[in-house]
């Protein structure tokens, strides 16, 4: 039922700035057969260059946000906090045997800010500040949580929306 009803809203036309929002999505997520994308299995790929536009893990794309920004922009999780973190990231470089990620977090609203969807723990949207912040966060590909979308509505604000809870919304209605 909330699935038809975000599907139903995203449809709207009465809602330009959803509007927007949908069509962010669908450029984020069309187009990606026509890229040469450098894919690798989960292992370090074989390849004398350090770094890489794109890393595919698990079967998910990862692009630097130079590349790709809607691919660029993931959740994830740090060790010793315990939320998720949201972030774009920057660089995929080989170290050692391994790939991992250099993220930039998106930084939390300023306290005494509100964030609208807080009421609504079944919509996976949450309102951050528009700006990165200046952590860099060395991350495996396995601490990813998956992607997010991001939408700028104010110099000061953006929406951050768990493209993988909304996706199994949708499947499961």
């Amino acid at each position: 039922m909330k699935a038809a009803n975000f599907r139903r809203l995203l449809n709207s036309s009465s809602a330009p700035a959803l509007q927007a929002f949908k069509h962010l999505l669908e450029k984020a997520t069309t187009g990606l057969a026509e890229q040469d994308l450098d894919t690798f299995n989960d292992s370090a790929p074989d390849s004398t260059r350090d770094q890489h536009a794109n890393y595919t893990y698990c079967g998910t794309i990862f692009s630097r946000a130079s590349t790709h920004l809607g691919n660029s922009l993931v959740q994830y999780r740090v060790d010793g906090l315990p939320e998720p973190v949201a972030g774009s990231i920057e660089r995929i470089r080989t170290d050692g045997d391994r790939v991992v990620f250099d993220i930039r977090r998106q930084a939390q609203l300023p306290h005494g800010q509100n964030d609208p969807f807080k009421p609504y723990p079944w919509f996976p949207a949450t309102t951050y500040s528009s700006h990165l912040q200046n952590v860099v966060d060395r991350v495996s590909p396995n601490q990813v949580i998956g992607h997010v979308a991001r939408f700028v509505f104010s110099e000061s604000r953006c929406v951050i929306l768990d493209i993988t809870r909304v996706c199994g919304l949708t499947l499961l209605h």
